[in-house]
This record gives structure tokens, sequence and C-alpha cells, in this order.
């Protein structure tokens, strides 16, 4: 399977799910997982998983982006990622209000508020091999039906 910022035919349907849905995060290092729960008879959960880089921002103003994440090995490292987790506050009971791939293959997702996170086009990083990607930049993964208790 391709994971593509490009790859709208992939996740556009999954995207268009989540639009107007409430969400929460929670960070993992420097990147960010969106998620989505519906409940009724069953208990439906989806997510965005979101690597860097990217960047938070509101009202097209930076917040934060994933290369001012406190390093791990910082001796202050829990208080500076604690304070750094904080900012992303107002993603918590959020409402997803809608996405846009842009011709350049990035993506911005849109919340409440005027809050948004940009996902560029990883080829608009400078060639390093320091930067090489292990992992997806970014995927969604559709609702999941459970059964609730």
């Amino acid at each position: 399977m391709d994971y593509t910022v490009s790859d709208r035919q992939q996740y556009e349907p999954i995207l268009r799910d989540f639009v107007g849905k409430t969400c929460s995060h929670s960070i993992a290092c420097n990147s960010i997982k969106i998620r989505f729960e519906a409940r009724g008879q069953l208990k439906r959960q989806g997510y965005i998983w979101i690597d860097p880089p990217w960047s938070f921002m509101q009202h097209g103003e930076l917040i934060t982006d994933a290369s001012f994440c406190p390093h791990y090995e910082d001796i202050d490292y829990n208080p500076r990622f604690k304070e750094w987790c904080n900012l992303f506050h107002p993603l918590n009971q959020s409402v997803f209000t809608g996405y846009e791939f842009l011709e350049d293959s990035s993506l911005n997702l849109f919340f409440h508020d005027s809050y948004q996170i940009h996902i560029p086009k990883y080829e608009d990083y400078p060639d390093d091999e320091d930067l090489e990607l292990w992992y997806v930049q970014w995927y969604a993964n559709p609702f999941q039906e459970e059964e609730t208790s």
C-alpha cells in the first residue's frame, strides 16, 4: 500500500467521514494522533496519524511544528515536553471542520477556531540522509466498529 500525501483517492473518503466529528489527540514524541469516536449501538473509532514534518497553526500563525519537540535526551526533557504538549490542548474536544489537498501534494487539516495542521510534501525538505523517513508521513484509519458494553 502506497502512503503518500498525494494519494488523495486513498484517503479522501476517510477524511470526509471525519468532517464534523469531535476529536481528541495524543502525542508520541513528535508525532500526532487525531482520534475520532462515534457512539451508537456500535462504538466507532478512527484516527489520523501524522509523523514529521508538520506545522500546527491558528489563523495562519505558527504555534509549533515537529522540529520544536524537545529532545528526549535533554536533562529537562519531561517538563519541556509537557509544556510543548500543552500547546495542542485546543485539539481536545475540537471539531474537525475539513481538509484541503493542495496541488503541491501537501495537506491541510482544519479544526474549530481556525486551528490547522499543515503537512508539507516531504520532498519540500532538504535532501539530507539524516531526514530519510523510515515511516509513513501520515495516514488515516477509517472508523472501525466495536460492540459497546
